[in-house]
């Protein structure tokens, strides 16, 4: 209620009870001059019956009581013959509630507010209420630096007693920081304390960092790291003793002036705990960070509770309270610091529930719990859970809340809000890819078939040479405790590697088998085997790499190729093998979720190797590592990918299949170099592929909008990398179809193909990758450091700045 209504309020009962001097008794009462308000309504509120004796003072209670309601503007009593007439005049209803100008705070927000504030569209106006609007709208434009707002309002009657409401705002510019002083200050210079602020004078990245725009908030927050940059460094006693804001007539400028009261350095004399010790005494005092002797630091006490308080909620006590507190000596300026623990009462689980879920099973959620129902509340256990539930490809983002359930202070309810993404992806049509060039596709991919939490990928790619066949499934929880299990099927014919690679055909359909082992909740082993029947057919456009490998290699044979100058058929050489592959990975996985994850780490090792009986023996082995570190507070991140593969033959196979080779440049290795093409090339100096790859990706994530910060990721990259060739050279030696030598020297020198630091390539440049309904969209614009060109007896590298790819995000 506004001033002005309180004081109409207390002037009319003072009027009542003057007025009634003489009591009469009530026999009746009529109420006038309502509109939309029924009778019954004012009898209700009214604190008077009949058959009651009409005071003065009840008269002014009465009163009182109606115009408390907030329904009317006027309240009259008045008797006659024993009947007591109240005449009313009600309030306007507000009809409509226009706005205009607000862009700073959204329509929606902004008359959300106006309705917590009792301005809404149908109910009963207040022009006190109107009036408090205003200034609170001035205060919030205020606090944000907006001192040139203006904000009018009118208010227009209408008939049947309603009015429209307009408001008004004008909400001009930001005013802007031009000086901040810091008096009193002798231990630390000016700009080393203003470094520590978020305000400050313009710069040149001010038009991003919005770094001088003025905010009280902000400002807040400024003195509060100014405070923490003293008292972290045993500035115990310091203090903001003022802070003054000056603004320029104009109402553009604030010059801000910050005065402190630096005091004394102190050292910490003693440490003590004191209270209710749940846990052992010596586990509580190996947590307290500060020690004796040293300087006293504030965020070394603030850490030490923390980490008490972690220690008690993982035996229950969620709810514990750690307050440490100081006894200055003045004298010898040390401080002693005491942490009282008061543990309160241990917690139980009574329900775990999962909110947001649209179409997966509790169960998929339920089995990623380490809290469980029933026992007590682990702090660090319903962490743990939150990271594996985070950690599920179709999950974007997961908030933990811990109720107490109400009558028990004992039982709380754990609720995990889950926001799922997109957990699917289906394709079909015609496409391109840098890889395997004009592809005919249709595929279908789903990490959380049918809600169970399982993966299933059907691919029918039929591109310009390449065609691929193949359905997977993985069963994460092939057993309760959490053993997975992987089958693919696959059929693939291919007439090259890659992209323009070199020219030869590949029949192969095989079938693996894996089976994963969890050692704990973030470390796996997986073992497996896998079976391959292998054509691999040679034409008179396979280069002398290729011919060789299928004369030395498998089951050789020859088939007819194409006919010469006198229609006679050539003969082509052709290999046939199979193998049985032994499958061997390990891999640990710390990151905060499986996609745009922003902290954490991922590593892995594979390996397949094949067995005794195999018709070619070879083995490869791969490493991956994967780690994510914030930067510059919390929304900056660095990360690190690398990768590295090794292969080579084994027994009597002299060379590493051609389809075991490895292959970089492009989106995920080297960016700025032609995708997959660093690396051997053949004699025709087409791709060959190398049995050693190395490639790594430093990367600088900057911080995207929080509406975007699920779906786009933008980043500022530094690659390294290349593929190499260090098997037996004479897979070079050129060779006419029956296997002789023909003592023609090889196009390229192939020591050149030989690992050596100096051949690693470089590039810089940004990337931004989308996570589309297609897939995850990634775009680069990448610059070549060391790109080799016009050299002698050398190829040069193919380069290419601007690069897109689409991959799958599962």
């Amino acid at each position: 209620m506004s001033t002005l209504s309180k004081l109409c309020l207390g002037l009319a009962a003072f009027i009542a009870a003057n007025a009634y001097s003489a009591d009469f008794l009530v026999k009746n009462m009529r109420v006038e001059g309502l509109r939309r308000i029924s009778d019954g309504t004012v009898f209700n509120y009214l604190p008077i019956d009949i058959g009651d004796t009409l005071t003065g003072q009840r008269s002014g209670e009465a009163l009182r009581a109606l115009y408390s309601t907030g329904l009317f503007e006027d309240v009259e009593f008045r008797q006659a013959d024993g009947t007591l007439i109240i005449l009313v005049k009600e309030r306007p209803t507000i009809n409509k509630l226009n706005l205009s100008g607000n862009k700073q705070i959204k329509e929606d927000d902004l008359k959300e507010g106006l309705k917590d504030a009792g301005l809404a569209e149908g109910r009963q106006f207040d022009r006190g209420t109107l009036e408090g609007v205003e200034q609170e709208l001035n205060r919030v434009y205020f606090g944000n630096g907006r001192y040139g707002v203006k904000i009018e309002s009118s208010v227009t009657d209408l008939p049947n007693n309603l009015v429209d409401i307009t408001i008004e705002i004008k909400e001009g510019k930001v005013a802007k920081i031009r000086q901040i002083n810091v008096v009193g200050n002798a231990a630390y210079p000016d700009d080393e304390l203003l470094d520590t602020f978020e305000s400050g004078v313009g710069g040149l990245l001010a038009f991003y960092n919005k770094k001088d725009q003025y905010s009280s908030q902000k400002v807040e927050g400024d003195l509060e790291s100014l405070t923490s940059y003293y008292m972290d460094r045993g500035y115990a006693a310091f203090e903001v003793e003022s802070t003054q804001v000056s603004i320029s007539p104009d109402k553009k400028d604030i010059f801000l002036a910050v005065n402190i009261n630096e005091g004394d350095i102190y050292k910490v004399s003693d440490i003590k705990l004191a209270g209710d010790f749940v846990v052992p005494e010596e586990q509580l005092r190996n947590l307290v960070l500060q020690k004796p002797g040293t300087t006293f630091s504030r965020r070394l006490v603030i850490r030490s509770e923390e980490l008490i308080t972690l220690r008690l909620g993982n035996d229950g006590y969620a709810f514990a309270e750690i307050n440490a507190f100081p006894e200055f000596d003045e004298e010898n300026k040390t401080v002693s610091l005491t942490y009282f623990i008061d543990p309160k009462q241990r917690a139980y689980v009574r329900r775990i529930s999962y909110n947001g879920v649209d179409g997966t099973d509790d169960e998929v959620f339920r089995r990623e719990m380490r809290q469980l129902e029933g026992a007590w509340l682990s702090n660090s256990l319903v962490d743990r859970s939150k990271a594996l539930v985070s950690r599920l490809p179709f999950v974007e983002d997961v908030q933990v809340e811990t109720e107490r359930v109400p009558g028990e202070e004992h039982l709380v309810d754990v609720n995990f809000d889950i926001k799922q993404r997109q957990s699917g992806t289906l394709s079909a049509g015609v496409g391109f890819s840098d890889r395997a060039g004009v592809l005919l596709n249709g595929g279908f991919t789903e990490s959380n078939f049918l809600g169970t939490g399982d993966r299933l990928a059907v691919n029918l790619n039929a591109g310009s040479f390449q065609r691929i066949y193949s359905i997977s499934h993985t069963d994460p929880y092939f057993t309760e405790d959490g053993i997975s299990r992987l089958g693919t099927v696959s059929y693939r014919r291919t007439d090259q590697l890659v992209s323009n690679a070199s020219s030869f055909t590949s029949n192969s359909i095989g079938a693996v088998l894996q089976f994963g082992f969890p050692l704990s909740d973030f470390q796996r082993v997986s073992m497996g085997a896998a079976v391959r029947d292998t054509e691999l057919l040679a034409s008179g456009f396979s280069p002398n790499e290729y011919v060789n490998w299928v004369l030395d290699n498998g089951n050789t044979f020859f088939r007819e190729g194409l006919r010469d100058a006198n229609g006679n058929p050539t003969l082509v050489p052709a290999s046939q093998f199979t193998t049985y592959e032994l499958l061997l990975g390990w891999s640990r996985d710390t990151r905060n979720r499986s996609i745009f994850a922003e902290r954490g780490s991922r590593i892995s090792f594979s390996a397949e190797y094949t067995l005794p009986g195999s018709d070619v023996e070879y083995y490869v082995a791969r490493a991956s590592f994967g780690k994510l570190w914030p930067i510059f507070g919390s929304n900056w991140i660095f990360s690190w990918r690398g990768e590295y593969a090794f292969g080579d033959a084994l027994g009597d196979t002299l060379y590493l299949p051609p389809n075991k080779n490895f292959f970089a440049g492009g989106a995920q290795s080297v960016r700025g170099y032609r995708n997959n093409r660093l690396t051997p090339l053949d004699s025709f100096g087409r791709p060959y592929g190398g049995n050693l790859l190395i490639t790594n990706q430093l990367e600088i994530i900057v911080p995207t909008p929080e509406k975007l910060r699920g779906s786009a990721r933008i980043s500022i990259f530094a690659d390294a990398g290349n593929v190499f060739y260090t098997g037996d050279q004479g897979l070079f030696t050129p060779r006419d179809a029956s296997g002789v030598p023909t003592g023609e020297s090889p196009l390229f020198d192939p020591n050149i193909w030989d690992f050596s630091v100096d051949e690693l390539r470089y590039s810089v440049g940004v990337s931004a990758t989308w996570l589309a309904p297609i897939g995850a969209l990634t775009f680069s614009y990448g610059v070549p450091l060391n790109a080799v060109e016009n050299v002698p007896g050398r190829p040069d590298d193919d380069l290419e700045r601007f690069q897109f790819s689409v991959n799958s995000p599962f």
